[in-house]
């Protein structure tokens, strides 16, 4: 047992009554400073002579258990203070073996359930996660909950991880909820270990489900060319001047609604724009950040000769609209507006961006079982549509049915749920770097007009080959002649 040498000091202050006690108890093992307990006693001076006594013994204690390498606020944390220690008489051992005991017990009694939500409410609280990051985690967790809310934490195993990940498949959950489920259970049960309430981590033994590739395809040249005389001929909208945006800028959609007029220059010999913020899809502007860490960035995308006269002839428009709404038009003002004059959302803009593809042709509508889903007016020929689901409308755009009754209360609609197939506009960036590429820019410039920190994202997932390069790559040999 450890010793501490000396009596400490005793000093009266009140004759009988009350005494200053001075016990100095060695260096501190982790800084080396000298330690010292100074404290005002009442009582005779016997009592204060036992007090220093019962001092000598408490922190001849402490150093005793600190070199076994106990920590004293688990200890505390577990109800086992140094105090309680020494009142029940515990040896080092027994102090040990109940620390383990009490360690059990609490893990049993911790769920899955009640420990995520606890995780949640952390992360949530230093306030150092994106909203979306800790949205999606919440979405995620549903399938989580789902099999293990009411699992305590040392049961969950690498074999019920596994099944947990076989019953969400079963149920229909894609690859990228399920390999994002994967990765927040991950953290989670690796934050259980450092607050060591379990030993290891079980889904370190568990094989990670498959990561989901995205599918992107880029629009042929002749695609890109009529989707461009779509959007630039006719009266010009907020929304046919964002789809332009996207294909000559080579922008996310965050990127293009996040645009102002202060972000664009159309005169001068060198017209371009300045992409700085994003409007994200809880209607916030943030500013932009590489794909590698958090330094904002922005980056200055030169701009072609369609795009600019797209743009003047919808500032005009743009001019007209808010004036009729008593709002002036500015540099703050942004250049894809709503109906109020406003910001637009994401999920309008995807909404309408939908049924726009459809009506021109670059996506179309199926159900649940896959059969595509055909819009026609009373009159048209369904013969060609034998094997799609026709929706009919009357010459007025009415829903009705092929007699042409329109539908009401009564006379109701089959309700067929649609699911969207085509471009999304995010090919649209795909599009527009395939062709630069294929035109031959070097990586170098491309990289820095798209605002990746590195080539990779651009070699592996935005390029794709041309058709018409790879038929002129024919005549290879004859070149050679």
């Amino acid at each position: 047992m450890a010793k501490l040498y000396g009596k400490g000091t005793i000093v009266e202050l009140i004759a009988g009554k009350k005494y200053k006690i001075t016990f100095s108890y060695g260096k501190d093992p982790d800084t080396g400073a000298y330690r010292r307990h100074v404290e005002r006693f009442l009582g005779t001076k016997r009592q204060a002579e036992l007090r220093v006594e019962e001092l000598r013994v408490r922190y001849e204690r402490i150093d005793e258990l600190r070199k076994l390498g106990l920590d004293f606020e688990e200890l505390e944390s577990y109800g086992l203070d140094v105090d309680t220690i020494i009142s029940m008489g515990m040896s080092n051992r027994e102090v040990a073996e109940n620390l383990a005991q009490r360690k059990e017990e609490r893990a049993h009694s911790i769920t899955f359930g009640g420990y995520i939500e606890q995780y949640m409410r952390a992360r949530e609280t230093m306030g150092n996660k994106r909203r979306s990051t800790l949205k999606k985690d919440r979405s995620n967790s549903k399938h989580l909950l789902a099999a293990l809310k009411n699992i305590p934490l040392t049961e969950i195993t690498p074999e019920r991880v596994r099944a947990l990940y076989v019953s969400m498949r079963d149920a229909g959950v894609g690859d990228t909820a399920l390999f994002e489920s994967h990765r927040l259970l991950k953290r989670v049960l690796k934050e259980a270990v450092a607050d060591d309430i379990i030993s290891k981590n079980p889904v370190d033994r568990v094989e990670p489900p498959k990561t989901p590739a995205p599918e992107r395809t880029a629009l042929e040249t002749d695609d890109m060319k009529r989707m461009t005389t779509i959007v630039t001929t006719g009266k010009p909208s907020a929304y046919k001047t964002a789809v332009c945006l996207g294909l000559s800028l080579g922008a996310r959609l965050g990127e293009v609604l996040g645009l102002t007029w202060g972000h664009v220059s159309l005169d001068g010999d060198r017209p371009y724009a300045y992409i700085v913020q994003q409007h994200t899809r809880y209607n916030e502007r943030t500013a932009l950040k590489t794909d590698k860490d958090e330094r904002p960035i922005g980056r200055v995308v030169p701009l072609d000769n369609t795009t600019v006269e797209a743009l003047r002839s919808w500032k005009v428009e743009q001019r007209s609209i808010l004036n009729e709404l008593g709002i002036e038009q500015g540099t703050g003002t942004p250049i894809v507006t709503n109906a109020y004059g406003d910001w637009v959302g994401h999920p309008k803009f995807s909404k309408w961006f939908r049924e726009f593809c459809v009506a021109n042709g670059f996506g179309h509508w199926v159900s649940d079982d896959g059969k595509p889903i055909v819009e026609l007016t009373i009159g048209e020929d369904p013969a060609p549509y034998t094997d799609c689901i026709i929706e009919w409308h009357d010459e007025h755009g009415w829903n009705c049915d092929e007699t042409g009754k329109r539908y009401s209360r009564t006379h109701k609609r089959p309700k067929v749920k649609k699911h969207y197939r085509g471009l999304v506009f995010h090919e649209l960036r795909h599009s527009h770097f395939t062709r630069r590429l294929a035109n031959g820019m070097d990586i170098p410039t491309a990289q820095a007009l798209g605002g990746w920190s590195k080539p990779t994202m651009l070699l592996n997932t935005y390029s794709h080959p041309v058709p018409e390069n790879v038929w002129a790559s024919a005549g290879f040999m004859d070149d050679l002649k």
